[in-house]
């Protein structure tokens, strides 16, 4: 559905935005399913590129600072009934889905049913396999080192997502009372984290609890904040212009905003750290991912929402929009036991994987995400 009227009022949906979160999980997947890589030497410049398309997940911060902001900000009332509402909403969005894929990809790793050479279940001491299933299923795996990566890889993500739900209420009233907060959002969030490694982190201790810098700009929301906090910034810009149907064709700042990304992908290409494939062991790449890139993406998403271009007019396609949907459960799904499973008894082709995803991830939507958050809304 698309509105028209003034964007204070709260619009629901932004038929292209749904359809470039498809793009996104795309991006990642084949960050990690690189078809010009081998041995994680890249063969030619393009293995290099495909090699950087985690900013996928850059795309998917900067989108949630944006919709959250975007839907909320004149809507928030922070009683105990608003927020019980709001955080309803977001665990209904998330997590039925995770924990269900969670539970399934711990109880398989436990019984042994998959060949999967990077799962590290059977190296756990007992109390390990007792508190890492927890500590996936509360999201607070995603402040550790050692256990960032175990149960469903990729899911780390999802501890900055909900660390960002958490504080947007908070961060929303501030800007209810000044817009000019938010220029103080970056320090503010910056800095406890900043904090937490120089009194507490320790890449030896803990499991890695806020270990290192690094690991704070690369894996955290206080390190990643500006991302979030541009794209609340996009929302505010959004917010005070009025929609039509039939905007502006020439599309400056849509391909603006696309060219600005692919500048940055080659950038990071180029800083490439040989010490890591993603290139996130150098301060020269992170602050191209984290400060550089958002802005970029900001552009796009501008011109997604207000310039009549063919990208509007293919990401707002029934098919994109499908895809944007069922993009959350391509992003769970694309790397773990059903990857690996594809791997072990299929095949080793990255693009058939890909379609045989897209086909689980489309089920899993249908049949799992979309009844679990319809249920939960309405309790």
């Amino acid at each position: 559905m698309r509105l028209t009227p003034h964007l204070g009022h709260y619009q629901k949906y932004y038929p292209a935005l749904t359809g470039i979160r498809a793009i996104a999980a795309y991006m990642v997947f084949f960050h990690h399913f690189n078809p010009f890589i081998k041995n994680d030497i890249a063969t030619n410049y393009l293995g290099n590129i495909l090699a950087e398309m985690h900013i996928g997940v850059t795309v998917f911060f900067v989108l949630s600072g944006f919709l959250i902001t975007a839907r909320y900000l004149d809507r928030i009332i922070l009683t105990k009934h608003w927020f019980f509402n709001y955080m309803r909403n977001r665990v209904a969005r998330i997590y039925p889905l995770y924990f269900i894929l969670t539970i399934l990809t711990f109880a398989i790793s436990a019984a042994r049913l998959l060949n999967n050479p990077t799962d590290g279940w059977l190296t756990y001491s007992l109390k390990a396999k007792i508190m890492v299933p927890i500590f996936n299923l509360t999201f607070l795996r995603g402040f550790f080192i050692d256990i960032k990566a175990s149960g469903i890889k990729q899911g780390w993500s999802l501890t900055v997502e909900e660390c960002f739900y958490l504080a947007a209420p908070f961060l929303l009233l501030g800007l209810a009372r000044s817009r000019k907060n938010i220029l103080f959002y970056p320090a503010l969030v910056m800095i406890p984290g900043l904090l937490l490694v120089a009194f507490v982190g320790s890449p030896d201790r803990f499991s890695g609890f806020f270990g290192t810098y690094r690991f704070l700009f690369n894996f955290t929301f206080f390190g990643r904040c500006f991302e979030f906090i541009l794209g609340m910034g996009l929302a505010l810009i959004v917010n005070r212009h009025h929609r039509s149907e039939t905007g502006p064709k020439f599309g400056l700042f849509t391909y603006l905003g696309f060219a600005w990304i692919i500048a940055c992908l080659v950038g990071l290409a180029y800083f490439k750290s040989p010490l890591d494939a993603s290139g996130w062991t150098n301060y020269s790449s992170i602050a191209i991912n984290n400060l550089i890139l958002p802005v970029g993406v900001c552009f796009a998403f501008y011109g997604l929402v207000f310039e009549a271009t063919w990208l509007q007019r293919l990401f707002e396609t029934k098919t994109f929009d499908l895809l944007g949907k069922s993009s959350y459960a391509f992003y769970l799904a694309h790397m773990g036991i059903f990857s690996i499973a594809i791997e072990n008894y299929l095949t080793h082709n990255y693009f058939i994987i890909f379609i045989l995803i897209n086909i689980i991830s489309i089920g899993l939507y249908y049949f799992i995400e979309k009844p679990a958050q319809k249920f939960i809304t309405s309790i």
